[in-house]
This record gives structure tokens, C-alpha cells and sequence, in this order.
């Protein structure tokens, strides 16, 4: 599996993302720093661990030459499951629901993925008996912000497509 970073510098020119996925490392606030129940002296070392590795991931969306969506992916919803008790554990789930439109080729397959995400955040939450809120941020966000990268995705795609037909239509002497 290569871990090669992309430059810098065409990661914020990505015509598709652009800085906007910098701008998203905001959210990891509604798991870093929510309240940690009593009684619980390592919730507070594996919350930052959770933190680690959800970082980790989204680097590896965004930053790395060849990610591994299914990899990435996976594990953000891995995280959401093992944190699921705890405050903030949605937050994994709305980052799984929000990049899977982008990590895959056609909405049928993101609505799919979408379905999926909603279903293990909704099995696991009714297995453990989490509180209602809990679920509901767990299984509802991730189809509402999912859903909108919908359409934010296939947009994407198809301007993908228009600049490479624009590039093999110019002729061989002109500049871009």
C-alpha cells in the first residue's frame, strides 16, 4: 500500500476539493471535546486515540497519492461503532456518510454505502441501547450531509470529465 503523500501545493489547487476538506477538520471539535462521563479515567486517553486515528484517515483521503477508500472508510465506521457509548461518537459516521460520495464512482453506489453506514450505526445503537439523541445523530446525519455530497460529487465527476475532454480537444501547439 503506497503512503505517498500528495504536494502540498495540489492539494489546496484541487480543482474538485480545493482547501475545503482543511476547513471540514473542524467537526473533530464534537468528538474531541465533549464531555467525558465520570468513572470513566480512560475515556479521556482513548477519545484522543479515536481522534488519532480518525485523523489518520482523513489524511489518508485526502492527502495520500492512492487512497484506499474502502480502507478509510471502514475505519471511520470501525471508530464510530467502538465509540459508540460515548459523547460525540457520531461524529465518525457523519464523516464516513459525508466522503463516501466522494470516494466512489456512481451515486447508486454512494446511496448504497450511505444505506450501509446508516444500518450499522442503527444495529449497533439498538444492540448497545443507546440514548435516542445518540442514534438519531449516529443514523440520520450521515444520510443528510451524505446526501447532499450526492449531488456535490457527481458534480465533480462530470466537471472532472469536461476539463479532460477540454485537454484532448485543444491541439497539440497550444498552451493550457
Amino acid at each position: 500500500m503506497s503512503l505517498k503523500l500528495k504536494p502540498f501545493r495540489t492539494v489546496l489547487k484541487d480543482k474538485d476539493h480545493g482547501w475545503g476538506p482543511f476547513f471540514w477538520l473542524l467537526y473533530f471539535g464534537f468528538f474531541s471535546f465533549t464531555r467525558v462521563r465520570p468513572r470513566q479515567p480512560q475515556a479521556m486517553a482513548s477519545r484522543w486515540s479515536g481522534c488519532r486515528d480518525l485523523h489518520r484517515s482523513f489524511i489518508g483521503i485526502f492527502l495520500l497519492e492512492k487512497p484506499r477508500a474502502t480502507v478509510h472508510i471502514g475505519g471511520m465506521i470501525l471508530l464510530g461503532v467502538v465509540f459508540l457509548l460515548q459523547c460525540g461518537c457520531f461524529t465518525f459516521f457523519i464523516f464516513a456518510g459525508a466522503f463516501v460520495p466522494f470516494m466512489v464512482e456512481t451515486q447508486a453506489v454512494a446511496i448504497t454505502c450511505l444505506g450501509a453506514i446508516v444500518a450499522v450505526a442503527g444495529v449497533e445503537g439498538w444492540r448497545l441501547h443507546v440514548n435516542g439523541w445518540t442514534l438519531f445523530y449516529a443514523a440520520a446525519f450521515p444520510v443528510i450531509v451524505g446526501g447532499s455530497n450526492v449531488f456535490f460529487a457527481e458534480r465533480n465527476r462530470m466537471n472532472r470529465k469536461l476539463r479532460q475532454g477540454q485537454r484532448r480537444n485543444r491541439a497539440p501547439g497550444q498552451g493550457r
